[in-house]
């Protein structure tokens, strides 16, 4: 991923515009008698929580997608990727594949080539250079399960996904917020508001849950992208067996203090570097991500996480 990721960017956008909107009167109920507005704003809640929930998953499956792109272009025998992994890129990129190209075709889209180029990427597994599935991971089901972002996780051979996701946002200032059940009601709220006309999604529910997007694409993306540059450059910890990648993961914080902006890495105790201008700051966190492999996390005067940037 680039310093300026244009699938962070749109996805921090949606979300960021989603709660801003909660703030408005549009959205916000008057009084009881005012039953006409109250409805408007009720339904307009209700959908903008789908849309809330739809871009996370959408954020997700991009990153995967980005990230077997990552892992397939590598000198590793696609027979020594994990074995989860493996059998993703073949099994379930054919199950998803398909469902995915009938469905193209049934809405006058081209799903004969979608067809052939997964059926391509799956066949090209028993080459030397091989090309593994956008739809091997996440794809198996319409909405993106909290089982289906912990197979992914273990695909790239990250151990206790969840638990994980919830250590890295505590170590990133996000709080220590059991993350999973979080997930799991977002989506039972996300279901409700699509399905249930009584539902009534509360402004503030669209404020907490943007918060708790961010934070869990940013965990997922720092330790999948972690893994999965370790199995493009062979590393045979993460080849041979699930592991936790905060246990070695060192994070450099850009953040935004009273001094200007400071860079320090996770494990030290002092800032390394401390400027003025935001950019010049970025361009030396970014150099030097490119020369550690390690994560930028920016925050913000609250220690609170606003962007990352990785090195894939």
């Amino acid at each position: 991923m680039s310093p300026t990721s244009a699938t962070q960017s749109d996805f921090l956008e949606r979300i960021d515009t989603i709660q801003e909107a909660a703030t408005q009167s549009l959205l916000i109920d008057a009084q009881l008698s005012d039953r006409d507005h109250n409805r408007r704003a009720r339904l307009i809640r209700n959908g903008l929580m789908v849309v809330a929930f739809t871009a996370l998953e959408d954020y997700l499956r991009a990153r995967i997608g980005e990230l077997l792109s990552h892992v397939s272009r590598t000198v590793v025998r696609f027979s020594d990727l994990p074995t989860g992994l493996q059998r993703a890129s073949i099994f379930d990129a054919l199950r998803s594949g398909s469902d995915q190209a009938r469905m193209a075709d049934k809405a006058g889209e081209d799903g004969f080539t979608l067809a052939q180029t997964v059926a391509a990427a799956v066949a090209s597994t028993l080459s030397g250079s091989f090309s593994l599935s956008q739809y091997s991971l996440g794809h198996g089901s319409p909405n993106l399960s909290s089982e289906d972002i912990e197979k992914a996780l273990a695909a790239f051979h990250v151990g206790s996904a969840w638990s994980e996701i919830t250590t890295v946002a505590a170590i990133c200032g996000a709080g220590s917020i059991a993350l999973r059940a979080e997930y799991d009601n977002a989506q039972r709220l996300r279901n409700a508001a699509a399905h249930r006309l009584t539902t009534n999604i509360q402004p503030i529910d669209l404020v907490e849950f943007g918060n708790r997007a961010k934070t869990i694409a940013m965990a997922f993306d720092l330790l999948a992208s972690h893994n999965a540059r370790l199995l493009n450059l062979g590393n045979p910890a993460v080849l041979s067996g699930k592991i936790k990648p905060t246990s070695t993961m060192k994070i450099i914080f850009l953040d935004d203090t009273s001094r200007g902006f400071s860079q320090k890495t996770t494990g030290l105790r002092r800032a390394s570097l401390v400027v003025k201008d935001y950019q010049t700051a970025r361009t030396a966190a970014a150099q030097k991500m490119a020369t550690t492999g390690n994560p930028v996390v920016q925050r913000n005067r609250k220690k609170t996480p606003e962007s990352w940037m990785t090195i894939c």
